[in-house]
């Protein structure tokens, strides 16, 4: 049970950290806006691939397996002179890997359900991003949609708590 329990943790622990991820690369590709698309989604699969390449065989290599039986760099910013960016387009696929090998080990971890909750924190951070940072229109609507959505979260979760719901054995 103790190794139940470590596992769900950890799951919990890793599904949270992939949506924290996710939900602040705003600010990432921010930094990134003078790099054209197509460079951009170039560099995030070529340094991805260069991440997976060398972490595969470290970790759950059959799982990866199991799962999955010319592009041209647009205007040429990698290396181009400067530095943040060249580091920057590493970088894309550097955050581009860790939230999803963090959401694989959470949802391999922790029930779905709450998998479907943490879910909710991504767009939340984006929203906050959005709104606070780069002042973002955010209209009476908005508010109340959002509001609603985490009131839904809050009384569903009340209700799982309250009801003593266990999640199903995977």
């Amino acid at each position: 049970m103790i190794e139940d329990r470590r596992s769900a943790w950890f799951g919990t622990l890793f599904a949270l950290l992939s949506f924290l991820i996710w939900g602040f690369l705003p600010l990432y590709w921010k930094w990134l806006g003078g790099v054209p698309a197509t460079e951009m989604l170039a560099h995030r699969v070529f340094w991805a691939a260069v991440i997976l390449i060398v972490t595969v065989p470290v970790l759950q290599w059959r799982e990866l397996r199991a799962a999955f039986r010319d592009s041209r760099a647009g205007e040429g910013a990698f290396a181009a002179g400067n530095g943040l960016v060249t580091g920057l387009l590493v970088g894309a696929g550097i955050v581009t890997v860790i939230p999803l090998l963090l959401f694989g080990a959470g949802a391999r971890r922790i029930p779905l359900s709450r998998v479907g909750f943490l879910q909710y924190i991504a767009p939340t951070a984006m929203l906050l991003i959005g709104t606070v940072l780069y002042d973002e229109p955010f209209t009476r609507a908005h508010a109340v949609s959002f509001t609603l959505i985490w009131v839904a979260l809050a009384i569903f979760t009340v209700t799982m708590v309250r009801a003593g719901v266990r999640p199903r054995e995977k």
